[in-house]
């Protein structure tokens, strides 16, 4: 059985979080099709700061930069999709 603790019908895409992210920091108009929504808030060093998540992320990565990076990446991305919402807050 496969646990997809992100999305109910797949895995959580480092990878393309991450491609995402390279884009943001490019000129906003160097790629036209870059999607704003997906791409980490404008507030991200106050919320980490604000939330403690250094602490949180470096744990988690154990000095892996890549893991650090998917880790900020997946907690700070937002979602705007309802059913992916109640899926990640619905109780096994």
């Amino acid at each position: 059985m496969k646990a997809f603790l992100m999305y109910r019908d797949r895995d959580f895409d480092s990878q393309q979080l991450l491609s995402r992210r390279e884009r943001e920091l490019r000129p906003r108009n160097a790629d036209p099709a870059l999607n704003l929504q997906q791409l980490l808030p404008w507030n991200e060093e106050a919320l980490r700061q604000d939330l403690g998540l250094d602490v949180l992320v470096n744990a988690m990565a154990l000095g892996d930069n890549f893991l650090f990076e998917v880790a900020k990446v997946a907690l700070l991305s937002s979602v705007t999709d309802l059913e992916t919402i109640l899926y990640r807050q619905h109780f096994y």
